[in-house]
């Protein structure tokens, strides 16, 4: 299965009606940003220029972006495998299982990564992860990664997506961060045409390595060892 590499350049700009996203969120705090889904956002700049067109709004409906927490980890699990590729590699199991709060430990514990959730009416209805990643190339300019994007099957087509990416573009400039950058499964033509939408271009070709097959790269040892006994 392919993967391809999508890319969002500072050209493309969003703005929120009255909703102040910049300032309104505290990593260190964990504070909530909090809109009216129907008068929220206008996309400008280059996807505005495309044509691109933002999702049908919920009506009078009161959403929240927050910091996810330990106790949301049964409903992001749930999100994460109400999906056709989701259901393959999820485990989406009452109690959930353990893993998957060990890797929350790890996320919630590291400065480069901000895990959150879209909650509704006490709800969580979306979810969203968000990677700085510090590099050298690009004049050692950082970048962000947007990851484990999903919304609630009963809310999308709705501006949930919309809402959440808005909020991930504008964390990654409140970050410094000169590009934001996410990968997708080539399967998934809706997803691309959401991405235009926003701005991202397909810049690249992603290729990925399971490390639990058999027949991965052999480690450096075995390499070595070959090549100096031919």
């Amino acid at each position: 299965m392919h993967t391809f590499w999508a890319v969002f350049m500072p050209d493309a700009k969003i703005v929120l009606n009255g909703t102040g996203v910049t300032n309104a969120y505290n990593r260190q705090e964990g504070s909530a940003v909090t809109g009216w889904i129907g008068d929220m956002c206008d996309v400008v700049g280059r996807s505005a220029r495309r044509g691109g067109g933002v999702e049908e709004s919920i009506n009078d409906a009161q959403v929240t972006i927050r910091r996810a927490t330990r106790a949301d980890i049964p409903a992001i699990v749930h999100l994460l495998a109400d999906d056709p590729l989701g259901q393959r590699r999820e485990r989406d199991e009452d109690p959930v299982p353990v893993a998957y709060y060990d890797a929350f430990a790890r996320i919630d514990g590291d400065p480069c990564n901000e895990l959150v959730v879209v909650e509704m009416h006490g709800e969580v209805i979306g979810t969203l992860q968000l990677t700085l990643l510090l590099t050298l190339t690009h004049q050692a300019r950082t970048r962000a990664q947007i990851e484990a994007v999903r919304v609630d099957l009963r809310y999308r087509s709705q501006g949930i997506g919309h809402y959440l990416f808005v909020w991930a573009i504008e964390r990654a400039r409140q970050e410094g961060c000169h590009m934001v950058q996410l990968t997708t499964n080539a399967s998934r033509d809706d997803a691309h045409r959401f991405y235009a939408c926003l701005g991202f271009v397909m810049s690249h070709i992603g290729m990925k390595l399971d490390l639990t097959q058999s027949s991965a790269v052999a480690p450096m040892e075995r390499t070595m060892v070959g090549r100096d006994s031919a």
